[in-house]
């Protein structure tokens, strides 16, 4: 998903012969999700696009990164409020 998006991106997956780390680790939080109902406000994609405009915009310093942080966290913020009243109402 990254890779389409910066495609002068370079990376390179290894093969760990060592198997000191389990290949897929999973966190099971059903028990937590069903006591609090709580569910993500952002897709997969929608994360992975905010984190990559945040590393794009920390990496060209072509913004004010703090701003550029506080701008994303006002948004999200927002989403979640109109989220809240639109469940709420």
């Amino acid at each position: 998903m990254i890779k389409k998006d910066i495609s002068s991106l370079k990376f390179s997956i290894s093969n760990d012969k060592t198997k000191k780390e389990a290949k897929l680790l999973r966190l099971n939080c059903n028990k937590i999700s069903n006591y609090t109902k709580w569910k993500p406000s952002y897709s997969f994609q929608q994360t992975v696009k905010s984190t990559l405009e945040w590393y794009k915009n920390y990496y060209s310093k072509r913004t004010n990164i703090i701003d550029f942080s506080v701008k994303q966290i006002e948004s999200y913020i927002d989403l979640n409020k109109k989220n809240f009243w639109t469940k709420n109402d």
